[in-house]
């Protein structure tokens, strides 16, 4: 991975979280600055996307989260990918994402949603204690969904079968339903790490001029890459 912007939230205690972030909504549905973290100012449904740099389509967003509680299935304190930023809504009006929410349930307390057009669908869920100080990560590249505590991978890979594409996107901040706490700390989003294989010709033991590489899970010379984020 690559880190392309961070925020630590050490600011004094404001209404919103500064000109780098927006809200996909309007009204009080938003987070704050309270005590140098980020704060949601009202437990529901809120996400707030980093606006201060151009994102590419497949990135991570990752954060420090603190004081969680709450136990109702699809609810929680979070992170957020693929956030649309253009064609901004009001009120609960998400459009476009996918999110990735943690609460205290005994069972089920991580789950990573999907909202298109402002319909919710739930992809899928993890069971994971969650102490105060954690870190959160969600990776989205391509088509597969990866979600982290503190750096180790929390289940297998999914798959949409039908991602979100084709839209300016950028990471950010999300808290979804009637939870009951939280703030989150410490946010950074960046690229996606490329992992490179041999190409075909090469694998097979032959020679070849040009491309050496080519994409994961792509042995052809169709598709290539000539830099890789690392």
């Amino acid at each position: 991975m690559a880190t392309l912007a961070s925020d630590l939230f050490t600011r004094a205690d404001n209404a919103t979280l500064g000109s780098s972030w927006t809200t996909r909504q309007s009204g009080p549905d938003a987070f704050a600055i309270v005590s140098n973290q980020a704060a949601p100012t009202f437990f529901n449904d809120c996400c707030e996307f980093y606006n201060a740099i151009t994102w590419p389509n497949d990135h991570y967003s990752q954060a420090v989260l603190s004081g969680l509680s709450g136990t109702t299935n699809q609810t929680g304190l979070g992170v957020a990918c693929r956030v649309r930023t253009d064609n901004i809504g009001g009120g609960a009006s998400f459009n476009d994402m996918y999110e990735c929410v943690v609460n205290t349930a005994a069972s089920n307390n991580v789950t990573v949603n999907k909202w298109v057009a402002g319909s919710y669908t739930m992809l899928t869920q993890r069971t994971q204690a969650w102490t105060n100080g954690d870190v959160l990560r969600m990776s989205v590249q391509g088509s597969t969904i990866r979600i982290y505590r503190n750096s180790v991978q929390m289940g297998a890979d999914f798959v949409d079968p039908s991602p979100l594409t084709g839209y300016p996107c950028a990471p950010g901040l999300a808290g979804i339903g009637l939870y009951d706490g939280g703030v989150a700390d410490t946010w950074e989003g960046g690229t996606v790490t490329q992992v490179l294989l041999a190409d075909a010709d090469l694998a097979a033991g032959g020679w070849t001029t040009s491309p050496l590489f080519s994409k994961v899970n792509d042995g052809s010379d169709a598709t290539i890459i000539t830099a890789a984020a690392s």
